[in-house]
């Protein structure tokens, strides 16, 4: 427990911190689908050795089908920006329009609340690697997101590839350089002023960009 003269001092050192480790690091558990369990496949898509642009095994989507797909969620907290990036290889008889990456957006209450989808070009060149991108702002309230990968329609033949894929996330820009902390505050995103202020030092935190300020009012806070 700390008071908040020495909470601010800690505070300002795990900003940098954060943001640090979260600009750049790689969200996605098994990334190249090598060891399975951290994706969760439906329909006609399974990891596959002849589908890996790296490593043993990449996801394969058969194009001798009608669709499926995989998807893996990851814990989300406050408002960020996400970004979910992934080579895909189109053989040249995998005909299909409708193959999609995504992302989308869970709260506790409801369920999904938002998506935003990445769609691949038919013109998109075959028999070779191209990295696909969806960039995108979780709502306010998200607590879990979630990188989709699928397919549907019907296909003549051949397989569409997905190998090394990237979930980053970076601050959401909130448009206010000061983030508040209170006890008797609301609790309010984004917390800009002392009425509508973060009840905990870490959930200020997570909205503040580099040079923000986040001023705490008089308590006893506890730091997680």
């Amino acid at each position: 427990m700390y008071r908040s003269n020495t909470l601010f001092v800690i505070v300002a050192a795990c900003f940098v911190l954060i943001l640090s480790h979260s600009s750049h690091a790689n969200l996605l558990a098994d990334p190249g689908f090598e060891s399975g369990g951290a994706w969760t496949p439906w329909g006609n898509a399974a990891p596959e050795s002849w589908a890996a642009r790296t490593g043993s095994t990449g996801l394969a989507f058969y194009g001798w089908t009608t669709g499926g797909g995989a998807f893996q969620d990851v814990f989300a907290s406050g408002a960020s920006n996400y970004t979910f990036s992934i080579y895909g290889y189109r053989d040249i008889d995998f005909t299909v329009g409708g193959v999609v990456l995504k992302l989308e957006f869970f709260n506790a209450a409801t369920g999904k609340v938002s998506e935003l989808w990445g769609s691949v070009p038919t013109s998109q060149s075959t028999n070779s690697w191209t990295l696909y991108s969806v960039t995108g702002t979780s709502p306010t309230g998200t607590v879990r997101v979630r990188a989709v990968l699928a397919f549907s329609g019907l296909v003549s033949g051949g397989a569409f590839k997905w190998d090394d894929g990237t979930l980053t996330s970076s601050t959401s820009t909130t448009g206010n350089p000061t983030h508040y902390v209170s006890l008797s505050g609301s609790d309010t995103f984004p917390y800009t002023n002392w009425t509508t202020a973060a009840r905990s030092a870490q959930s200020a935190v997570s909205v503040a960009e580099a040079g923000d300020t986040v001023p705490v009012a008089d308590g006893t806070y506890t730091l997680l």
